[in-house]
């Protein structure tokens, strides 16, 4: 029978899902608030769109129309992702801060707030920021060529994007004329209408220097739309055109530092195709216990003393992945600025 946490176990859960996110994650952001995938194994398995989705038959009552869903519309992806990992150490002292019966408390803002807890907190903070860095980087990855890469450069999984289509912005291109074009083509491709169209920071800067793109889409009825949305948001929205609102493409880096996407680079994105995945994390909840399946987004626990150095680790696991179901959802065009 499993055993159920500890209470130690209970409180570094409830501290680390409490923390803000401190650093900006804006294409882990693009997978907020979607569907969850959740596998009770450590294998991921779900199915995605490989062809476009035909009309059903429209039949005379009673009669047998044929099917819309034919044996190569989805295909069943497999992958076994490894976990998301990172730790922090703690010193004896910190460690006899965090058990049980302690009698230290701070007030913070007038709560009374146990320096175990608190320092849970601050080594936790760290932990979830850079598994949260790692978490955008992955989604960055999957949409600048549709594969997700370990941190050895492996490809742990290739969606197969389409290539991408190209397009050329001289002093004589129409742009927004030729960046109608795409959304009609993206549409024509997969059925889908783009939710987000993310542009390189290179385009920008030639687009607020082009006085024909501000002149149409001041005739067009120009909005800076900023409702609902953070500082760092408004801070990229370039206006809207024919329904679309044009951001700048955040930036975003790996973890060398090496930015993803480049800046010549458009991204038109269907983001209800995207999934967040979720396979059980292999944990040990007592040291006498054998290992079993943890089936949540998170684990995070207290290794044991090391004898040599007397000192302990804090430590955090995820099983996150992310996914689409359409790798059709992702299209880009690469645009040569001349």
């Amino acid at each position: 029978m499993a055993k159920t946490i500890s209470p130690m176990q209970t409180m570094l859960m409830g501290a680390y899902a409490g923390l803000p996110v401190l650093e900006p994650t804006p294409f882990l952001d693009l997978f907020r608030n979607k569907p969850n995938f959740v596998s009770s194994t450590l294998e991921l398995a779900f199915d995605v769109k490989i062809n476009k989705q035909t009309a059903a038959s429209l039949v005379e009552k009673g009669a047998k129309g044929k099917g819309s869903i034919t044996p190569n519309t989805w295909v069943r992806k497999k992958v076994t992702p490894g976990d998301i990992y990172d730790e922090d150490s703690l010193s004896a002292t910190e460690l006899a801060q965090m058990q049980a019966g302690e009698t230290e408390v701070f007030l913070i803002g007038g709560k009374p707030i146990k320096t175990g807890q608190q320092l849970a907190e601050m080594k936790l903070q760290r932990i979830k920021n850079s598994i949260e860095k790692r978490k955008n980087i992955m989604c960055t990855q999957l949409i600048n060529d549709g594969k997700i890469y370990d941190s050895y450069g492996n490809v742990m999984l290739d969606y197969e994007i389409p290539a991408a289509d190209t397009m050329t912005y001289s002093g004589s291109t129409v742009f927004l004329a030729e960046f109608s074009k795409k959304i009609a083509a993206f549409r024509k491709r997969t059925g889908l209408m783009p939710d987000r169209s993310l542009i390189g920071a290179d385009i920008v800067e030639k687009m607020l220097g082009d006085t024909l793109v501000q002149d149409t889409m001041y005739k067009l009825g120009y909005t800076n739309i900023a409702q609902n949305l953070t500082v760092n948001e408004k801070a990229l929205v370039i206006g809207t055109f024919m329904g679309q609102t044009l951001e700048q493409m955040d930036l975003s880096f790996d973890a060398k530092g090496v930015e993803i996407i480049p800046g010549n680079v458009i991204k038109l994105l269907a983001t209800d195709q995207f999934r967040n995945g979720y396979t059980a994390i292999e944990v040990v909840k007592d040291i006498n216990m054998a290992p079993e399946l943890w089936n949540g987004d998170i684990w995070t626990d207290i290794e044991n003393m090391s004898k040599s150095v007397a000192k302990a680790k804090i430590f955090a696991r995820s099983g996150y992945f992310p996914i689409v179901v359409d790798s059709q959802a992702i299209y880009t065009i690469n645009v040569t600025i001349a």
